[in-house]
């Protein structure tokens, strides 16, 4: 599946469908593109105003880590139909072994994670956009920690549903590790970014 070619109302009948993917853990992909798509258009309104020239250069480096964020998402996006295909397969013919299964089961766990990484590593961009860029465009800064928020704590359901079935503790224990420690704190840190821009209206 590519999701590049396919228009929003493609995309969502194949979500709704019957077939195995897109599935959760591309749709979240998605969801954190849209975050960071967000976050770029609070770029696209704040560079080239004159009443925030002297964070320019700062807010240009934002909107080109958030373009290849985004990029970077949607890859992800298909990768994760691409890694649950051979997992599939396994169910109907019975023949993996534990240590196959559990590869199979890693790497069904390993693109939500990488997910998780790359929406994550953009929150703090939000944040300073929340605080500096255009207030005309702050609760989209806000709408974009949203989105990351509903990506994270998609993928990480997405994660253990796949390492409750990895037999090896070694391996379960280090992917829910990582996953539990960035879901905590990308809760923390979108939920703030909320919480300030909503204060803010008050």
């Amino acid at each position: 599946m590519d999701v590049r070619k396919l228009t929003v109302e493609e995309y969502l009948d194949k979500f709704a469908g019957s077939e195995p993917v897109p599935g959760g853990g591309g749709v979240c992909g998605v969801v954190g593109a849209l975050a960071a798509a967000a976050g770029e258009m609070v770029c696209s309104l704040t560079i080239g105003k004159k009443k925030f020239e002297n964070i320019e250069p700062e807010v240009r480096g934002i909107a080109m880590r958030l373009k290849e964020a985004r990029e970077n998402l949607i890859s992800l996006a298909d990768k994760d139909a691409e890694v649950f295909e051979p997992l599939a397969e396994s169910y109907k013919d019975k023949t993996k072994t534990e240590a196959e299964m559990d590869m199979l089961y890693s790497n069904a766990a390993g693109v939500p994670l990488d997910i998780i990484k790359n929406v994550y590593s953009i929150l703090d961009e939000f944040d300073y956009l929340a605080d500096n860029a255009s207030r005309l465009a702050i609760s989209d800064a806000a709408c974009a920690a949203v989105y990351a928020r509903a990506a994270i704590a998609g993928e990480i359901l997405n994660v253990k549903i796949n390492t409750r079935c990895i037999k090896n503790a070694e391996i379960r224990y280090e992917l829910e590790k990582e996953a539990d420690l960035l879901y905590q704190n990308a809760m923390k840190k979108c939920d703030r970014i909320f919480d300030k821009v909503l204060k803010g209206f008050e």
